[in-house]
């Protein structure tokens, strides 16, 4: 096959051998190579060529163009040159703050954008430094930031909430520990004589000694008048939270367990534990 085929000495085109002959006569009398382009040209219309076609590509290399970066006005015919060097400058991506070149900051800040839109899973949680919530052992305000830490310090044995006439008292850690080891022979079940055994031994000792009763307080008397005799007894037993470790009578004991699970779950959601 590469015989049936010869290369002109004018135009360097592939020519079949057959007309080789022929075609070299003419191309050599009245076919040239343009200068610009290379391409052959019959040479009567060089002219036209050289004015048509490429003083027209001259001329439009020569209009300005603004670079994509920069918009800066640059020659067309340096323009791909200018926006090489110029896209390969840096500048600070506005969604993560991390240097990106101009050349791919555009594709950047979509990825990063969509990134931000879609959180990955597992992800924790951040709360802000200003942002503060309530610790529910010891009822102070802390930093959301330091809740963690707060209560692995705040838990049980470092504080023990006691029911007395209604009202929650909370106990320092050093007094809490000392109580708690006093108390741990009497967690499951307290023996002491029922109230109003031990109301009436009491009038009776405080008169034998001094002729007159001492009556008990008002407050004490009119919250135990107000309970059952069943109910009464349950309030002299106290058991510890399976969560948080605190000491508290047992009609109370079960709705504060409710509470303080499903807080200890809500915490375990927040901090992706």
């Amino acid at each position: 096959m590469e015989a049936d085929f010869q290369v002109c000495r004018n135009c360097k085109r592939n020519v079949a051998s057959l007309h080789f002959m022929l075609h070299e006569a003419h191309c050599l009398r009245f076919i040239v190579l343009c200068p610009e382009c290379e391409e052959p040209i019959p040479e009567s219309k060089m002219k036209e060529h050289m004015e048509v076609v490429h003083q027209q590509t001259k001329e439009s290399q020569q209009h300005p163009a603004k670079c994509k970066f920069c918009e800066l006005a640059v020659q067309l015919s340096n323009l791909d040159v200018h926006e090489s060097h110029c896209g390969s400058r840096t500048e600070h991506c506005p969604h993560c703050n991390q240097p990106i070149t101009l050349q791919v900051l555009s594709q950047h800040k979509a990825m990063c954008l969509s990134a931000k839109g879609r959180p990955e899973e597992g992800k924790r949680i951040v709360s802000s430094p200003g942002r503060k919530t309530r610790c529910d052992l010891c009822k102070q305000m802390i930093p959301e930031n330091t809740y963690a830490s707060h209560m692995k310090q705040c838990s049980a044995p470092n504080t023990v909430t006691r029911i007395r006439d209604e009202s929650i008292i909370v106990i320092p850690s050093t007094l809490a520990f000392m109580d708690s080891g006093n108390r741990r022979s009497t967690v499951s079940k307290d023996v002491r004589p029922k109230t109003k055994n031990r109301n009436s031994s009491t009038k009776r000792e405080t008169k034998k000694q001094n002729g007159t009763v001492a009556l008990p307080l008002k407050s004490g008397l009119q919250q135990r008048a107000d309970l059952p005799t069943g109910d009464e007894t349950a309030y002299d037993t106290l058991q510890n939270c399976c969560q948080c470790r605190i000491l508290l009578p047992l009609p109370i004991l079960n709705e504060h367990q409710e509470k303080c699970q499903r807080l200890a779950h809500q915490k375990k959601l927040q901090w992706g534990w």
